[in-house]
């Protein structure tokens, strides 16, 4: 009976890690973390860039230029020109089920980007993929 514990303990420990490696993978929950602190709207504008190849200028005036931003969380439907965006207060800054985040409209949908840590510093993140998966686009200054 000894063998038939220790094949179960492999098979348990094997399976494990290739769990582990699959989240990992897929961007796991440690590839977003909330800001969490109050931001303005000044502290949003200018050049952002994005580990996803993504870029975007948001103007004080409301008016954005972006190229490659991933549309409905897809980076396969990026849009590249001009578009809207502003920053939506939501239900406040420490609100977990409805936080700010910035809203960017093009091609007649929105994008809702995360205030986010990104390398410990304020960041915007997208969301990308499908919601279980939280797989993120981050945005950081230029």
């Amino acid at each position: 009976m000894k063998g038939w514990a220790s094949i179960r303990y492999s098979r348990a420990l094997a399976m494990s890690v290739i769990v582990v490696a699959a989240i990992a993978a897929c961007g796991g929950g440690d590839d977003y973390h909330a800001y969490g602190k109050p931001v303005s709207e000044s502290e949003i504008q200018g050049s952002w860039t994005s580990d996803c190849g993504a870029t975007m200028r948001l103007q004080p005036d409301g008016s954005a230029q972006v190229a490659g931003f991933p549309l409905r969380g897809d980076l396969v439907a990026q849009y590249s020109g001009t578009a809207r965006w502003n920053l939506y207060k939501g239900a406040g800054w420490t609100s977990v089920t409805d936080p700010p985040a910035v809203e960017v409209a093009a091609d007649s949908t929105f994008e809702s980007l995360k205030l986010a840590q990104v390398k410990g510093r304020f960041g915007l993140a997208a969301q990308i993929g499908h919601v279980d998966h939280e797989r993120y686009c981050h945005f950081s200054r230029q």
